[in-house]
């Protein structure tokens, strides 16, 4: 019989887990600032092209860009399915980079021009990105694995989702469903998009509303992040996972979204519809928030969806009825994403 070296039993797991669909996400993710900048530059191109030939080229160019841009959360998502659901120390950490990895939009977004930008480190930002994701899977991928964590048997966990749920239901309610709502009227004009807004304002920044809202979400984002850890730390259930990933991204999409509006507002700026998307949509102007807008806004929808699914579970619902409801739910969630994006990439009807 041969006996491997112990440098051989080291290096052989390190070798696997390499080969693992998380590490090709965690890679990927490091790459997101460089796939972002690919679209523009095909823009840039088609825009100097002369030849219907090289239009037809350069436009598709700017799809493929655009796509592997928004393959990057996916590939984190179909790589956290993967998952074995294993309770492990290693496995846990492979799942909560994972979850951290789909929210790669907002979070690149927060970084970037939140925090990066503001103590002026701005340039740096790229190879800090780059730099932090491949550190973090050489040094998932060196970790042992075998070390067992007992699972959590916390009863709280019905008291959390009781809340987390109430002030959802009610934020999407009062708030979020209206806000949606609006940026789609963009797709018909600005000035009707301006015109709604200014309205729903008198409702959500009243001086006794506002900070209601805001507490809301402040009370939704603390209980829903132990509900998402929670769901880490087995893994195996599809519906738990997407729900606890959309989650994820919610959380660091709302650090990115209202910090940044309220840092705008202190600043004086009036955070209109041209303040997110520029004049004349994001396609010609910031085009890097593409992934961030269209994923926030079917990721908000497909977290309400499952979350009411597995609420009507509980209560006992027939499930053929559950799925019903799901589907409707899944086709206006991709309505609704459908028609702001349209919106936001700077499409208007009513000028056509």
């Amino acid at each position: 019989m041969v006996e491997l070296s112990s440098t051989s039993k080291t290096s052989a797991p390190f070798s696997l887990a390499i080969a693992q669909p998380w590490t090709a996400a965690l890679l990927a993710t490091a790459l997101y600032p460089s796939l972002l900048s690919l679209f523009p530059l095909a823009m840039q191109r088609l825009s100097e092209a002369a030849s219907p030939a090289l239009r037809i080229l350069w436009s598709g160019g700017a799809l493929v860009a655009m796509a592997l841009a928004f393959a990057v959360p996916l590939l984190a998502l179909w790589a956290l399915i993967k998952t074995p659901p294993q309770a492990t120390r290693k496995a846990i950490a492979v799942r909560r980079a994972l979850h951290t990895a789909f929210a790669a939009a907002p979070l690149y977004g927060f970084t970037r021009l939140v925090v990066a930008n503001r103590l002026g480190v701005g340039d740096w930002h790229g190879p800090a990105w780059l730099a932090a994701w491949i550190a973090a899977a050489f040094l998932l991928a060196g970790a042992r694995g075998d070390r067992a964590v007992s699972a959590s048997s916390s009863s709280s966990g019905v008291l959390l989702r009781g809340v987390h749920g109430a002030t959802a239901i009610f934020l999407f309610v009062g708030f979020i469903f209206v806000h949606i709502l609006n940026h789609g009227m963009a797709l018909w004009s600005v000035e009707q998009q301006q015109a709604w807004m200014t309205a729903l304002r008198l409702w959500y920044r009243a001086a006794w509303v506002e900070p209601f809202l805001l507490g809301a979400l402040v009370l939704m984002v603390l209980t829903g992040i132990p509900l998402a850890l929670r769901n880490t730390r087995t893994g195996g259930n599809l519906w738990k996972t997407m729900q606890s990933a959309a989650g994820i991204y919610i959380v660091v999409f709302l650090f990115s979204h209202v910090s940044a509006v309220m840092l705008a507002r202190a600043a004086g700026r009036n955070t209109d519809w041209l303040f997110a998307t520029g004049q004349n949509g994001l396609i010609a102007g910031l085009s890097s928030q593409i992934p961030y807008y269209v994923l926030s806004i079917a990721v908000v929808m497909v977290h309400g969806a499952i979350g009411v699914r597995m609420a009507l579970l509980r209560r006992g619902v027939d499930t053929v009825v559950v799925g019903r409801a799901f589907s409707i739910s899944m086709w206006c969630a991709g309505l609704m994403t459908a028609w702001v994006t349209a919106a936001i990439l700077g499409i208007e009807l009513a000028g056509i």
